[in-house]
C-alpha cells in the first residue's frame, strides 16, 4: 500500500496508537482497537506483532479496493497500474493523499 503517509496521518486517517485491541489475537488478520482503529496483527514463530499505526477503517478498505482493482489489470512495477491505484483511492475519496503517478515504468532491463 502506497500512500502519502505523512498526509494520511495530518488528515487523521492514521495514527500512531498503542491502545490495546478488543479481542485476543487468534490468528493474523486486522483488529480494532479499544480507540476505534484498524491494527494488523501478525503471528510469527508463536510471537505476536501488533502494527503501531491505526488506521481508520474506510482508509483501510480504499486502500485495499485500490490495491485488489490495480492489481487485477497490472503488474505493480507498471505505471499503469499506479494509473489505477490512483484512480481507484481518489473513487473512494482519499485521492489527497495518492502519491503522484510515475512518468514510466518501474521496471528496468538488466
Amino acid at each position: 500500500m502506497s500512500y502519502d503517509r505523512h498526509k494520511a496521518r495530518s488528515l487523521g486517517y492514521t495514527a500512531h496508537c498503542s491502545a490495546p485491541l478488543e479481542e485476543p489475537v487468534t490468528v493474523s488478520g486486522t483488529y480494532k482497537c479499544t480507540a476505534g482503529h484498524a491494527h494488523s496483527a501478525r503471528w510469527n514463530n508463536g510471537h505476536l506483532s501488533v502494527s503501531a499505526t491505526g488506521y481508520d477503517y474506510a482508509f483501510l478498505g480504499a486502500l485495499d479496493a485500490a490495491g485488489d482493482v490495480a492489481m487485477s489489470r497490472h503488474d505493480p512495477e507498471t505505471r499503469a497500474y499506479w494509473v489505477v491505484f490512483t484512480q481507484v483511492l481518489t473513487a473512494h475519496g482519499y485521492g489527497d493523499v495518492a502519491l503522484p503517478i510515475p512518468t514510466e515504468d518501474l521496471i528496468y532491463p538488466d
